[in-house]
């Protein structure tokens, strides 16, 4: 690697990229109002799912006032769990 400093056009490619990676990463915040997980089991399975929902939850917290995503205990079989309108 050389100790010179960059060239101009290589200055502004680099801060156009930035640009563009700074746009990406606006779009976290356009989010769908909720998300609803439905399982088949009534206490396993949404027990280990409320681990990963409360992260998730408390990163968008400052976004959405209320919880992103929901998680739902049905205890029906899994063709039936698919059918549920709840």
């Amino acid at each position: 690697m050389s100790l010179k400093p960059k060239k101009h056009s290589d200055r502004v490619k680099i801060a156009e990229k930035m640009k563009q990676k700074q746009s990406k990463m606006d779009t976290k915040y356009q989010l769908p109002p909720y998300t609803l997980i439905v399982s088949e089991g009534v206490k396993t399975e949404p027990l280990y799912l409320n681990g990963l929902v409360n992260k998730i939850n408390e990163q968008y917290k400052t976004i959405a006032k209320e919880n992103h995503i929901l998680v739902y205990g049905t205890g029906r079989y899994s063709g039936s769990v698919v059918k549920t309108k709840i």
